[in-house]
């Protein structure tokens, strides 16, 4: 997001900023660090008067019932201090179809200042950016689930230093990249099952079920299960944000992968000798010379897995009990009709998550019904090859492959359905997308600007909403607000498209939709805007 603030510091001027929120030599508690924030950003943001897009969690859009991601430009009413919240008014949508109150009450680390504002307001623009930027990365990297029951004296002293320094470890290379991915699992997954504690607490106790009395209630047992779980986490990061602690332990290879060179591996269950005879003589047509070794199990032979390695599928159910695994540069084939099952331990989850080198996914079926995306590349390229990716979500938010800034994805003979987005490119990445089918999805595919396309012989139909969306701002001497069939997508620049077709896409084959968020640069100009009468009688 290029028209907002985005800082990029380091772990110094970050603790100099902390240690003017929370005062030295005073002891604070977790539960004054609210009020010391609400103090410190009195004096540093601006209580009024400023526009910001309000960047939309997950979470939130699956209860506002929007897409992922949906961003909103948005004016500040007033900072509510105390609660670390605004009141916004909605000023521009990305879809004309989003349907919200004009006013909501929002945390203020969901929003992020523009760099351009009305001129003839009075704003501190830069200190309100920062003191946003400052709150925002204490909440989302520095405070943990557990820490408002914790009973600690001196919540600073205890943790601020060493957690900042465990972030600024992880950036800067001094940790592991597999413990990175590690202790990234730990924190969401502590983060989800704190939430899903606090629900089922509200649960037992609107029920009346006592946690000792009441043991054999499934609601008492997975609230047992959670809390048990929560503090085994809480056990290995507090260890982990220890530095002497965390160099020993990274020096143990369950958080270090061991370099050697590209295996093969093959992953089967037990099964009869004759079974296990056909699918070495399959194995043996395609890899008559290499050295192939056992794996019983899909999970920990992906968590363990080197770049370059082969991991073969038998033809069976292969369950995938899910956690975040950055993939790099391998090759996960099906013998026969593999099927990948997705067993998530998060409701927010992402099933392959490929980073750099070129990865290859073939002959395998993907049931990912209960993930919120099935592939993410961010970076290298990741080609997909007679597979089939099936969702059944219908969460507005569900995505099957989502690909970032400089990456590539390669969809060859491919049948993708089931999500809100089916496929989504980014601002500079790149989809060649040949012999494929994409259906039953809100939207087939939904591009940025500047991402790259070539679509040959595919039929995208029965999508909710459109076949493609391109959103854009750039004039292709067409009408950008009305729907269009499949033969337009050559009069756009990054489109190469050959024997494109599809059916039964409601709003469309084809549409181009500018962003429609632009700073209102004359508040003052639109009494719907203007700050001196935004403010009703009635409270929101």
């Amino acid at each position: 997001m290029d028209q907002v603030f985005n800082f990029d510091k380091t772990f110094q001027v970050r603790l100099d900023e902390y240690e003017k929120v929370f005062f030295e030599g005073q002891p604070f508690p977790y539960a004054e660090l609210q009020s010391e924030w609400a103090f410190h950003l009195e004096l540093t943001l601006d209580p009024n008067g400023w526009q910001a897009i309000w960047d939309i969690p997950r979470s939130q859009c699956e209860k506002l019932k929007l897409p992922f991601p949906t961003i909103l430009l948005v004016y500040v009413i007033q900072v509510h201090y105390s609660d670390l919240s605004s009141l916004i008014r909605i000023m521009a949508v990305q879809d004309e179809n989003i349907d919200l109150p004009d006013k909501l009450t929002v945390p203020l680390i969901e929003l992020w200042a523009t760099k351009k504002q009305d001129k003839s307001i009075a704003l501190n623009l830069d200190s309100t950016a920062n003191a946003l930027d400052m709150l925002r990365f204490f909440y989302l990297n520095l405070v943990r689930p557990w820490d408002e029951d914790e009973d600690c004296a001196d919540w600073k002293r205890e943790h601020l230093i060493a957690r900042l320094k465990l972030f600024y470890d992880m950036k800067n290379g001094n940790v592991p990249k597999r413990a990175v991915e590690q202790i990234f699992n730990l924190v969401t997954e502590a983060k989800a099952h704190h939430s899903e504690k606090n629900n089922l607490i509200n649960v037992c106790d609107s029920l009346c079920l006592d946690h000792e009395d009441n043991v054999e209630d499934e609601n008492v047992q997975r609230l047992i299960a959670v809390t048990v779980r929560l503090a085994q986490i809480q056990h290995e990061l507090t260890l982990l944000e220890n530095e002497t602690f965390r160099n020993v332990m990274l020096k143990s290879g369950e958080y270090r992968k061991i370099n050697c060179k590209p295996q093969i591996w093959l992953v089967t269950d037990a099964s009869t000798g004759r079974n296990h005879i056909k699918l070495f003589e399959s194995v043996e047509e395609q890899f008559q010379n290499e050295q192939i070794a056992l794996a019983p199990n899909f999970t920990q032979k992906l968590l363990s897995a080197n770049s370059g390695d082969t991991i073969l599928l038998s033809p069976q159910e292969h369950k995938f009990n899910h956690k975040r695994y950055l993939l790099e540069n391998l090759t996960i084939k099906g013998i026969g009709n593999a099927q990948v099952v997705c067993v998530p331990l998060l409701a927010d989850t992402t099933l392959f998550d490929f980073y750099g080198g070129h990865s290859v996914i073939e002959n395998i079926t993907i049931d990912c019904k209960n993930v919120n995306c099935a592939v993410l590349v961010r970076t290298g390229h990741v080609s997909l090859k007679n597979c089939k990716i099936v969702g059944n979500n219908p969460s507005a938010t569900t995505q099957g492959i989502v690909v970032l800034n400089g990456a590539k994805l390669s969809l060859i003979a491919c049948d993708l359905s089931g999500f809100a987005t089916g496929l989504m490119g980014n601002s500079g990445s790149e989809l060649e997308i040949t012999d494929s089918l994409i259906c039953k999805c809100q939207s087939g595919i939904k591009a940025f600007e500047k991402c790259q396309i070539n679509i040959q012989n595919t039929i995208i139909k029965d999508c909710d909403e459109f076949g493609i969306l391109i959103q854009t701002d750039q004039d292709f001497g067409f009408d950008q607000h009305s729907e269009h069939s499949f033969e337009k997508l050559n009069s756009i620049p990054e489109i190469t498209a050959k024997l494109v077709s599809g059916s039964n896409n409601r709003r469309g084959d084809l549409f181009v939709k500018p962003f429609n968020i632009k700073v209102v640069e004359d508040l003052f100009g639109n009494p719907d805007f203007d700050p001196t009468i935004m403010e009703d009688s009635d409270e929101s």
